[in-house]
């Protein structure tokens, strides 16, 4: 069946700091690899 997540605050892990801090770039490509099923 079809879902919906929200997430709230995700610019606290995928904001303009994600790309000058490779773990939270990587947390965040993470997160999406999850959400899409990878």
């Amino acid at each position: 069946a079809p879902s919906f997540i929200f997430v709230d605050e995700i610019d606290a892990i995928a904001g303009r700091h994600a790309r000058k801090d490779p773990r939270r770039r990587a947390t965040f490509e993470a997160l999406i690899g999850q959400l899409d099923g990878e």
